[in-house]
């Protein structure tokens, strides 16, 4: 089932600055480009499109990832919970993205919304032995 990312399932007061810009008019476009990366993603938890609206970089992250792997032609098995993604091809792989989120000083107002973090992305990449044990003990 597709997912709608801009269908507005959070309060307005809860959602991240960025996704409420991306609301606006003007951003159409970029909209258009994330429901392309987001074509074929699973909401495997059912809250996706909830942090996605909340917490935006984490998930866009997730997104861009998904839409990486697709781009370069590899397989994505995306049945189960975690890691985020069990790559395929001939090197199978688990991709894994983490996120850290630290408090800063006040330093960036947008609109209504105060935001104090930074966030750090990172992925883990294991090896194939990994994520054949991490599918195999899935099924």
């Amino acid at each position: 089932m597709p997912i709608d990312l801009f269908n507005q399932l959070t309060a307005e007061d809860q959602q991240h600055p960025i996704f409420q810009m991306m609301l606006r008019e003007p951003y159409g476009p970029e909209r258009e480009v994330l429901n392309q990366w987001a074509e074929g993603f699973e909401d495997r938890d059912g809250k996706f499109v909830k942090e996605f609206q909340k917490t935006f970089e984490s998930s866009f992250w997730e997104l861009y990832l998904h839409a990486a792997l697709k781009a370069w032609g590899l397989s994505i098995d995306l049945r189960h919970h975690a890691p985020d993604f069990l790559v395929g091809g001939p090197i199978p792989f688990c991709l894994e993205r983490q996120s850290r989120i630290r408090l800063l000083v006040d330093n960036l107002h947008m609109g209504s919304h105060t935001s104090n973090r930074l966030l750090t992305s990172r992925c883990l990449i294991s090896s194939p032995r990994c994520a054949s044990a991490i599918a195999s003990t899935r099924k």
